[in-house]
């Protein structure tokens, strides 16, 4: 599936190249988040909780959620408003297949594999 080269992956015929991911106080934020959405659907809060209790630092929800947004807009996550419980709506985020195929180009960088235990 070929993607536009300036926001998001562009999956080769011999691999995958991963995008610049949205600016934010720590690089690696963006793949954090990728990666803890594989195979999960959550809201941002719940996304923020787990990178403080996988030791991948504590984040400013506003810019957990800035970055979501970002990645939203370059198609690498979905997102919607869940009002199945009471109280206020919220959204909940999921990987899309651009996202995946951009995870897959990160996977075998170190640092990710330095910090992969924390995605499990």
């Amino acid at each position: 599936l070929p993607f536009n080269a300036a926001r998001t992956c562009i999956a080769g015929p011999l691999s995958i190249v991963p995008p610049p991911l949205p600016l934010s106080p720590a690089p690696c934020m963006g793949v954090y988040l990728l990666a803890m959405l594989k195979g999960w659907t959550a809201y941002g809060y719940d996304l923020a909780q787990r990178l403080e209790e996988a030791g991948l630092g504590e984040y400013n929800k506003g810019t957990i959620y800035r970055t979501l947004r970002q990645m939203e807009a370059m198609g690498l996550v979905s997102s919607m408003w869940d009002t199945s419980l009471g109280g206020p709506a919220r959204r909940m985020y999921s990987l899309t297949t651009a996202g995946n195929l951009c995870l897959k180009g990160w996977r075998g960088l170190p640092f990710y594999n330095d910090h992969k235990s924390a995605f499990n």
